[in-house]
């Protein structure tokens, strides 16, 4: 046995080879503690299982964000408890809506301008006129566009609602610029 193979052998070895062989060829005895039980706190060594390729990807479906082997432990020691339903580890079920999203992320400037509309508002020097109220009516359509393109390529229902959640973008501005738009530009906003 080389000194690359584990103190505790290989699956399917016999209990001989690790007991006689311990890390690095050296003698087990001279390594009490990579020999330990349970009751010393050591783990047990894992257990192997062969699948076809067909009941892996069966495992890793039905698994969602589980660990395969929390799944199998679940579904073996507790199989009353009903399956938590969730999103598996490759959520992407569009791959051109997420490149469109992505393509209209880069393309937009929107980070930019988001950024220097905030920048403007800390310092208090953002004019409430019409290219304003544009711009940020325009940020507000690309991050909705997106939004649903993501949700699209994700495979995530949007809410049933989904004009309420888009028109509260829109709405909260409106609120805002009503707010600001009566209060004379040299005083700061009221909260």
């Amino acid at each position: 046995m080389d000194h690359l193979t584990p103190s505790w052998g290989s699956i399917g070895s016999d209990s001989q080879n690790s007991k006689d062989i311990g890390h690095e060829g050296a003698p087990a005895e001279q390594h009490d503690h990579e020999t330990k039980d349970k009751s010393n706190g050591k783990r047990p060594a894992p257990f192997s299982l062969r699948l076809s390729f067909e009941e892996r990807e069966q495992l890793e479906q039905d698994s969602g964000r589980q660990s395969i082997s929390a799944y199998i432990k679940s579904r073996l020691f507790d199989p009353d408890t009903p399956i938590k339903q969730a999103r598996g580890l490759n959520p992407v079920k569009d791959y051109q809506a997420l490149s469109q999203a992505l393509g209209l992320l880069g393309s937009s400037g929107l980070a930019q301008r988001l950024g220097e509309l905030a920048k403007a508002a800390e310092i208090g020097v953002l004019p409430v006129d019409d290219d304003t109220e544009k711009a940020i009516r325009r940020a507000c359509d690309d991050v909705r566009i997106m939004r649903r393109f993501l949700l699209a390529a994700l495979g995530i229902r949007g809410p049933g609602k989904a004009a309420d959640v888009n028109e509260s973008c829109s709405s909260c501005f409106a609120r805002a610029v009503a707010n600001t738009s009566t209060e004379p530009l040299d005083q700061e906003p009221s909260p």
